[in-house]
Order: C-alpha cells, then structure tokens, then sequence
C-alpha cells in the first residue's frame, strides 16, 4: 500500500498566495484581495506576506500592496536553464530569427494559458510590439494551437471558465466561429493571429510534438505590414521547418 505523503501546509498556503500574485501578472494586490481569492484567514496570509517580503520574495508599494518579487525571476530563469524541452530547441531558435529577422517565441501550456519560455529577437526587434509573458488561448496563434488539442468537451469548459474579451476589432468573441476555426487548426496544425491580440502585429503558430505528445507551440511574429511584404507562406514554410527539426532533435534523445 502507498504511503499517503502528509503536505506541509504552510508551503502549500504559501504557493497559493504566490500563484494569485503571479496571475495579477505584475499587478499590486492588497492584503484584502488576495485573501478573498485564495479564501485564507487573514492571518495567515498576512504572516506570509511578511516573511515573503522579508527574504525579497515579494515587493511591497506604498499602499501596502503586493507583488512578485526580483528574486522570481532568478528562479524562472533557472528553471528554463534546466528544461531540456528549451535547451534542445534554443539554436533552432536562434538561427530562425537571425533568418527570417522577426520574433521567434516557444511556448508552453500553463494553467489554461500560453507561458512563453523562450524568446529571441531578429535584428528588426525595435519595430517588434511586445508579448507578454503569458498569453490568453483564444486570441493568439500559439494559444489556438493548445486549444485545438483539447477535446471538444475541454473546450467548451474552456469557453464558460473564460471571457472572450475583444482585444481589438478582430478578436474572436463567439465560441462557435472560434470553434471553425479551431477544427481549421486541428486539421492542418497552423494557427494565426492577425491583430487579434494587438493592432499592427501578427503571428503565426505551428505545434511541436514530442513521441506523439503536444508539448510546445512554435510562433513568428511581427508587424503585420512587415509580414506581407517579406511573404507570410515563406514565413510559414521556415516556421513548419524548424519546427520539424526541433522534433527530430527530441527523437534523437528520445
């Protein structure tokens, strides 16, 4: 019989007020709004905010707010040093944006969201709009990747969990019309963002698999004028290439 592990209950309260301070995405909460989220006893989150601002865990405004801390991000950067998922696929990467002269992101799938992990910037980066580091599924290329995986069930709770905000004119809204066009995605596993998430920039999205197993999405992006000029299917055809190297790289080591 398997021994029941016995959590530690202060680690685990810890995370839970550091998983709602990550989702308020550099945002300050106060005292009050992250003990209503995370349903703790005021005390107990309290206590967690002092000792997490005491070892710089968290940083504290004015106003008695919160949020992440610097030192986070020494740990996020440690943690993409060791995933071989990144490491393998980096020079793949690098050598496309160097190619191409546009945004070259890796992403992964984190808590109904797109996490990008890797990121790498051709020589016309300065024109390049910024993503962020976490993208919603339903209005970006690589998030259109992770939903078309999920089974139709998966997406459904997925559209009742979440609000389709229109980002911009072009964003999807309607469960059903992004359901076309989630099957269009399943089918020929490539995805578009044509200013759905942001005015003036586009991107594009193909799936790298891993023994059968979807485990990252691969996107180009750029400024939508830039993109038609140098041609959006030479842009495809290089992103479906190195995509297909990167899993040839898995299946080496594999």
């Amino acid at each position: 019989m398997t021994e029941e592990i016995k959590l530690n209950k202060t680690i685990v309260n810890t995370f839970k007020v550091l998983d709602v301070l990550a989702k308020a995405d550099q945002e300050y909460l106060s005292l009050s709004e992250l003990v209503n989220v995370t349903k703790l006893p005021k005390t107990t989150v309290h206590r967690i905010l002092q000792t997490l601002e005491a070892i710089d865990g968290i940083s504290k405004n004015s106003y008695d707010s919160y949020r992440l801390g610097i030192k986070f991000y020494r740990y996020a950067g440690a943690a993409k040093l060791g995933d071989p998922t990144i490491q393998l696929a980096k020079p793949y990467i690098e050598a496309l944006a160097k190619e191409v002269q546009e945004t070259i992101n890796l992403g992964i799938w984190f808590e109904g969201q797109v996490l990008y992990v890797s990121e790498v910037k051709g020589e016309n980066f300065h024109l390049q709009a910024e993503l962020p580091p976490v993208a919603p599924l339903y209005c970006s290329a690589m998030g259109k990747i992770f939903l078309a995986n999920l089974t139709v069930e998966e997406r459904k709770k997925y559209y009742l969990q979440h609000d389709l905000v229109a980002r911009t004119i072009k964003t999807i809204t309607e469960p059903q019309d992004l359901e076309q066009e989630v099957e269009t995605i399943a089918r020929e596993h490539l995805a578009f963002d044509n200013e759905e998430y942001e005015y003036g920039l586009s991107c594009m999205s193909v799936p790298i698999y891993r023994q059968g197993k979807l485990v990252a999405g691969l996107s180009l992006s750029g400024p939508s004028t830039r993109i038609r000029v140098k041609g959006e299917a030479a842009m495809i055809h290089k992103l479906q290439q190195t995509a297909s190297a990167i899993e040839k790289s898995y299946q080496r080591i594999d």
